[in-house]
């Protein structure tokens, strides 16, 4: 009996050692890989005493619950108004309000047009869809009451999930469900590691041809066959209806071009296979948006001339555009709301 008891706890004792040992290591790993993490080295992004932050940037919003001021309505006598709708690029992931691409567009478009009280107020949303857009004007544009409306154009827009999203993946959540609920629970405890290994889990995956990477799964989208592009371009239909019915200008149509890496170098003079396929994605959509009847403008040029060599993501483990990016898209936007002004005074 005694040497029972004492063989129990000596199993009882190794138990707790090896349970030690493991919770020890995990720690360890822990604290390496947030001491490896850039987001170490970055501004905080995510909610903070019940403010939001976007990379260190406070985000306020306004009565209608966007990242803009508020605004008179119904709109007063003599305003032009813009209503520029998009998704997190519009929105303006880590940049300051003065730094987006629809407040430098207004700051031209006053200075050029002194005689008119010029607002371009940005309705961006993050994470939105095309589909959302249109669902947004529907709501909003009768009490916006714009003078003008303008689509800031990202390359997943014709995308309804994520940009990521596959059936495949889909398919595969539901199965591997217990070991993610394992891994989110252990994130709880030690997030960097539950992240790293879910992503090295989703690599493994990719790599063996399991689930397609992100770029192929796109690609399914901007198929012409496809019903996610179909919805997209029926969405495009509606909207340019909607500026019609209201007796608008044809809507803007502003392709917002990004990098191909949050590390590397962007070369538009000299694009690389990623960005190559991405150019035909914004070629795509504008020819699309051209035929439903929109004004499409696109910046390419402008990156090639300007920002070839840079890099042009917001930091280094995001791909939001930079500031300079920004400031490119504002002044071709702000270029092209001048020629529709100027063509149709107010």
């Amino acid at each position: 009996m005694a040497d029972a008891v004492l063989a129990a706890s000596r199993t009882f004792a190794r138990v707790l050692i090896a349970v030690a040992t493991l919770c020890i290591g995990l720690v360890l790993i822990e604290a390496v890989l947030w001491m490896r993490l850039p987001q170490r080295r970055l501004p905080f992004s995510g909610i903070r005493d019940g403010t939001q932050y976007t990379w260190g940037q406070p985000v306020r919003t306004n009565a209608l619950g966007f990242r803009e001021r508020d605004f008179a309505m119904p709109k007063p006598s003599g305003v032009y108004r813009v209503m520029v709708v998009g998704d997190s690029l519009t929105f303006g992931v880590g940049l300051a309000p003065h730094e987006r691409y629809t407040e430098r567009a207004e700051a031209l478009l006053r200075q050029r047009f002194l005689q008119h009280d010029i607002e371009v107020l940005n309705f961006g949303v993050s994470g939105a869809s095309f589909v959302d857009y249109r669902d947004t004007l529907q709501r909003l544009a009768p009490m916006v009451e714009p003078d003008l409306i303008v689509i800031g154009y990202c390359l997943n827009d014709p995308q309804p999930h994520w940009q990521g999203f596959s059936v495949e993946r889909q398919r595969l959540e539901t199965r591997l469900a217990p070991l993610l609920s394992a891994l989110a629970a252990y994130g709880r405890l030690a997030p960097h590691t539950a992240r790293r290994a879910n992503e090295a889990l989703w690599h493994v995956l990719e790599a063996t041809g399991r689930v397609p990477r992100w770029p192929d799964g796109l690609d399914r989208v901007y198929d012409p066959r496809s019903p996610e592009w179909n919805e997209f371009t029926g969405a495009l239909r509606a909207v340019a209806q909607l500026a019609a019915d209201r007796h608008l200008p044809a809507p803007i149509f502003l392709v917002l071009n990004q990098g191909s890496s949050t590390e590397q170098p962007t070369f538009y003079s000299h694009p690389d296979p990623l960005l190559q396929r991405m150019l035909g994605w914004y070629r795509q959509a504008a020819d699309a948006a051209r035929a439903a009847g929109f004004l499409t403008v696109d910046v390419a040029a402008e990156h090639a001339a300007q920002l070839d060599g840079h890099i042009l993501a917001i930091n280094v483990i995001d791909a939001h555009p930079s500031a300079e990016q920004n400031r490119i898209y504002a002044e071709k936007l702000a270029a092209t709301v001048a020629d529709v002004i100027t063509a149709s005074p107010p």
